[in-house]
């Protein structure tokens, strides 16, 4: 008699092969769930990695429009006359503009 796709016919024998089978799916399971795992926790890591970049490029952005408002004092003379003014404590000591910085290493190298 034929068994084709109807019938009511055993595809594997009881015994060590279906046990094999059975232990063999499992094990396939359980790597498949971690692998699962595996793949959110690095979904979850590029959406992390991906808003401190956003958040990076937001700063450097605003950076740049300050680097870009910013206007230099005119002359050698005022950036001196305000590192005196600094030095004296007539001015409250604030971070240093740039060119102030400059003229004060510029001043320890050459003294």
């Amino acid at each position: 008699m034929d068994e084709g796709c109807g019938g009511d016919r055993e595809w594997a024998r009881d015994g060590p092969e279906t046990d094999a089978l059975k232990d063999a799916k499992l094990a396939l399971a359980e790597v498949l769930g971690e692998v699962d795992e595996v793949r959110l926790l690095c979904r979850r890591e590029l959406h992390a990695l991906q808003e401190a970049v956003a958040v990076a490029d937001g700063e450097n952005a605003k950076l740049r429009r300050s680097e870009e408002e910013f206007v230099p004092e005119k002359s050698l003379f005022s950036s001196v006359k305000l590192l005196f003014n600094i030095a004296r404590g007539h001015v409250r000591c604030q971070p240093l503009p740039l060119h102030v910085a400059l003229l004060l290493t510029y001043l320890y190298l050459v003294a």
